[in-house]
């Protein structure tokens, strides 16, 4: 009954349109200010081949995906390294945190692979990006994340899960990639296809500090 309702992105106002039965709910984005030093960017091979997950540590955020995705990428080429930078979000499980349950789910010989980087304040989160280039949210649901959009305005080359709003943030091939945040080989194959070429790269760099 409320005299007006909006919604952060499109995904989300639908599935309150289905929910509730209303079909005049308006999407409203979230107020941010983009970073003045964001900028397109060319690739070094090695922040090519260190992938990064940036943000928090939670149950919906994929991370599970995220390991399985890598354990693919180093089974074909074992000189990449993957990152997963952020504090725990959920509550403790049976006394023990996220971090320390997903963990186990790494290979003993992929453990100096594919790392918890741990938390990090918001102020130095900047560098992270500026010292990236694949950036992967394979979130299993997001309304509308920021944090996407930031990483584009530096340049980085998202994977951006078509659940929720980030699908919307993204033009898939051209500022970045949409992939199905419940299946792995996607992942993987999206960065094997594409490390190769720095030029390709590069040019979605661009795109994605436009779109952003």
């Amino acid at each position: 009954h409320a005299d007006l309702v909006t919604s952060p992105s499109i995904s989300l106002g639908q599935y309150f349109e289905k929910r509730i039965g209303r079909t005049d709910i308006r999407q409203c984005p979230y107020p941010m200010e983009l970073p003045e030093k964001g900028s397109p960017r060319t690739f070094t091979d090695q922040q090519i081949k260190r992938v990064r997950l940036i943000g928090s540590v939670q149950v919906r955020k994929g991370i599970d995906t995220f390991i399985k995705a890598a354990e693919l990428v180093l089974a074909e080429d074992p000189s990449f390294m993957f990152e997963i930078w952020g504090a725990d979000r959920n509550a403790h499980i049976f006394g023990k945190t996220l971090t320390e349950i997903t963990e186990k789910q790494i290979p003993e010989a992929l453990r100096d692979r594919i790392v918890f980087a741990g938390g990090i304040p918001y102020s130095e989160i900047p560098e992270l990006f500026m010292d990236s280039c694949f950036c992967v949210y394979p979130s299993r649901w997001e309304n509308w994340a920021n944090v996407c959009l930031e990483a584009m305005s530096y340049g980085c080359v998202v994977l951006a899960s078509k659940e929720g709003g980030m699908s919307e943030m993204v033009e898939h091939g051209k500022s970045g990639f949409v992939i199905d945040p419940l299946d792995p080989s996607d992942i993987s194959a999206i960065i094997l296809n594409h490390y190769r070429h720095p030029e390709l790269l590069a040019e979605i760099s661009r795109n994605a500090h436009t779109r952003s």
